[in-house]
């Protein structure tokens, strides 16, 4: 199959050069400025910061479990300018790089560290993430119930810390702010009602994202009994607030410290079902690696195989299920990104250029309107491929 070719960080002007000429810089000011990091750390935080903007990729030096993987993976980015390189790939590594820097993997006060914990953490104890919980209850049917949850996870996704939305993001309501240029709600929910089987999430963020994910997965497990959950986490820091098993347990928390009916019953679906094997968590290296979701190893293809169907949660996870790349959008996301082992369902706010499946002529009302509709969060997709 032909697959258009993935997005560049030498293209002059595109959302690509920006994120690293201007966002990966403060983000590494940031982190910095959030941790207690002694002078050797600072210094190679800083160093990585003049790589980035001025010098060329360079491998791991360090001794880690994950070097031989990349060293293989990377390949092809070693010796390339940072802005002039696979914009997926590079930012994969960039994350990387991060961790070398903060000796997340080595030995001593700082291993297991993980570098954007204060940031996550205040949104984990934020009004507003309270706001969340307090306006979680929805009536109705059971398929516009899971319409409500699905819309309140996609307005979750604009709560993303490494995007300059986040604050107000935080602030909106389960589905305010976010306009829906494809909605496949109701083709997910067909894949969804069915009982039995098992249902699987790719999480995204951290905090609020997190927080409607869980909802979502509570309600779920709670209308079918024999339905089993899998949810696919990172294995280390990535993306800011990417969702490890330390926050899924984080989160799990703060609705223990909820005192609303609609909490108090998710917290107890979602231990009982951590409890009874009907719900695990899944940290494949794939997540952290710079792969796309047609590259999926063989053990990870047939895991996923046995799912009835597939979250897919974000704007990275959705970047990579079709190739990072510009397709004609008119494309279905399911020849976008064929050879998925399983039914998909992608929830996400647009954050970056790559967007399938949209009806002819939108793309050019939607320029009319918002020259920037594709970056700034505003709007979103919920769609299906099978």
């Amino acid at each position: 199959m032909f697959y258009p070719p993935p997005l560049s960080t030498g293209e002059p002007g595109s959302f690509a050069r920006f994120t690293f000429e201007r966002r990966m810089p403060i983000m590494i000011d940031d982190i910095i400025a959030g941790n207690d990091f002694p002078a050797g750390i600072v210094d190679a935080l800083r160093a990585f910061r003049v790589e980035v903007l001025e010098g060329n990729i360079r491998p791991l030096g360090e001794d880690a479990p994950d070097v031989e993987r990349w060293r293989a993976e990377g390949a092809g980015l070693y010796g390339r300018a940072w802005l002039d390189a696979p914009w997926y790939a590079a930012e994969a590594f960039f994350f990387r790089r991060l961790l070398e820097a903060t000796r997340y993997f080595q030995t001593g006060p700082w291993q297991g560290h993980d570098p954007f914990a204060s940031q996550k953490r205040r949104e984990m104890l934020s009004e507003a993430l309270g706001q969340v919980l307090a306006e979680s209850a929805a009536d109705g049917s059971e398929e516009a119930r899971f319409g409500a949850l699905l819309r309140a996870c996609l307005a979750g996704n604009r709560a993303d810390l490494s995007h300059a939305i986040a604050a107000e993001a935080g602030r909106a309501g389960p589905s305010a702010g976010v306009d829906i240029v494809v909605d496949e709600t109701a083709a997910a929910w067909r894949l969804v009602s069915p009982a039995g089987g098992r249902i699987d999430v790719i999480l995204d963020n951290a905090g609020i994202e997190l927080m409607r994910d869980l909802l979502l997965v509570a309600f779920l497990l709670q209308r079918d009994p024999d339905l089993g959950m899998t949810l696919h986490v990172k294995s280390h820091p990535m993306f800011v607030s990417d969702a490890m098993a330390a926050d899924v347990e984080a989160a799990i928390a703060r609705l223990g410290a909820e005192h609303g009916a609609v909490p108090r019953r998710a917290l107890a679906t979602l231990r009982a079902a951590f409890g009874a094997g009907r719900l695990s968590l899944s940290a494949h290296p794939l997540w952290t690696s710079c792969r796309f979701f047609r590259e999926i190893p063989d053990d990870l293809r047939a895991d996923l195989a046995q799912a009835r169907a597939v979250f897919i949660k974000g704007d990275a996870n959705y970047r990579r299920l079709i190739g990072d790349a510009r397709w004609v959008v008119t494309t279905s996301l399911a020849a976008a990104s064929a050879g998925f082992p399983a039914p998909r369902i992608a929830v996400r706010t647009l954050k970056s250029d790559p967007l399938v499946g949209l009806p002819p002529g939108l793309v050019e009302r939607l320029d009319a309107e918002d020259s920037q509709w594709r970056i700034n969060g505003r709007r979103g997709v919920i769609q299906v491929g099978i």
